[in-house]
């Protein structure tokens, strides 16, 4: 009865043994069949930023986001040279630099609000001009705003040295329908019309 006892524990545990090697041969066989080539690499990829050189200047003016352009009078043998009155024009000249920018530019003049002081007078913005060294740019007007753009001269080229544009802005002095009240008054009380002028720039999309 004991040796038939022995026999089964002996034969239990080799039974055990046996089930662990095939389990262990399963396993080494999965692994082997799972091997493969592999490669991982980490790299950095850069994309050139198109260069944006753009710079405003004007006529006798210093310029920030808004800036009071000085105008030029037209000329009249009855008036002072340099000051305006009822009857004349004057223009006020600006600059924007885009040498060696890389990418196309809309720009928009604004001009603000006038004095107080001119309310009554016929005394109006007429318009605003530009152009550049290839001839007059069309202006787009909304409101008080006038745009333009500048395109690259080509896909591959950035706007060359000295690309500049000029822009003008005109006022008009018309004699005021008041037996020249309103306008006495100025010619009085004022010794200048400061006439806020904003440029913008941004890349055209």
């Amino acid at each position: 009865m004991k040796k038939e006892e022995s026999k089964k524990r002996k034969f239990g545990i080799l039974y055990l043994i046996l089930i662990c090697l095939v389990i262990l041969a399963v396993i080494y066989y999965l692994q082997s069949t799972m091997a493969q080539y592999r490669s991982a690499g980490t790299g950095t990829g850069t994309a050139e930023v198109a260069l944006w050189n753009v710079s405003f200047s004007g006529d006798n003016s210093t310029w920030s986001d808004t800036y009071n352009m000085t105008f030029a009078p037209s000329s009249s043998a009855n008036v002072v040279a340099g000051k305006i009155a009822p009857s004349l024009t004057a223009t006020g000249t600006g600059y924007i630099d885009l040498t060696g920018t890389e990418t196309a530019v809309d720009f928009t003049v604004t001009i603000g609000d006038l004095p107080t002081e001119l309310a009554g007078a016929n005394f109006t913005v007429t318009g605003v001009t530009a152009s550049n060294s290839h001839g007059s740019i069309s202006m787009a007007k909304t409101g008080s705003s006038y745009t333009g753009s500048i395109s690259l001269p080509s896909s591959t080229t950035a706007m060359g040295s000295g690309e500049k544009v000029t822009f003008v802005v005109t006022v008009q002095w018309d004699n005021d329908s008041d037996e020249g009240v309103t306008d006495t008054s100025i010619g009085e009380t004022l010794t200048q019309i400061e006439i806020p002028v904003n440029v913008t720039a941004v890349q055209k999309q």
